[in-house]
């Protein structure tokens, strides 16, 4: 089987404006950029024309063959401290996927990918059982078809 070299942009606590400072090391296959729940926190949030140009200034930057943006997932509203609201939260989702589709590259929404139960109990932060579910998505739309 094929080794895949894949790069995922997905730091804790960061916001698209962190990917301005992030580098993607020349060769790599595949930038799998999952961002876009912290940009809708009321204390950090980041304008949705300013997401967008972010996002896609970001992965225009870097010459990768292939990019995988997953868009933010939902949160439980009615847990402690859940200052983000799903309808805030989809229309960071919207605008992700537009610019996924408008460049050509593969989009997912962890919304659909991600339940109630792989969230960890603050209601935000995504728990072992919903990481693993991510992973198997990511293998099955990067892994080449025969």
């Amino acid at each position: 089987s094929a080794v895949i070299d894949v790069i995922a942009v997905a730091v804790g606590g960061a916001n698209s404006r962190d990917l301005r400072h992030q580098s993607i090391p020349d060769g790599v296959d595949w930038v799998v950029c999952s961002i876009g729940t912290n940009d809708a926190a009321p204390w950090k949030r980041v304008a949705l024309d300013e997401f967008a140009v972010n996002v896609n200034g970001f992965l225009r930057h870097h010459g990768s063959e292939g990019y995988l943006k997953l868009g933010p997932g939902t949160v439980i509203e009615l847990c402690r401290r859940v200052e983000r609201t799903n309808r805030t939260i989809s229309l960071y989702t919207s605008v992700k996927e537009r610019v996924a589709l408008a460049n050509g590259e593969r989009y997912v929404s962890l919304s659909e990918v991600l339940g109630t139960d792989d969230l960890a109990d603050d209601g935000v932060h995504i728990n072992e059982t919903g990481s693993a579910n991510i992973a198997r998505r990511v293998l099955l739309e990067i892994t080449p078809t025969r």
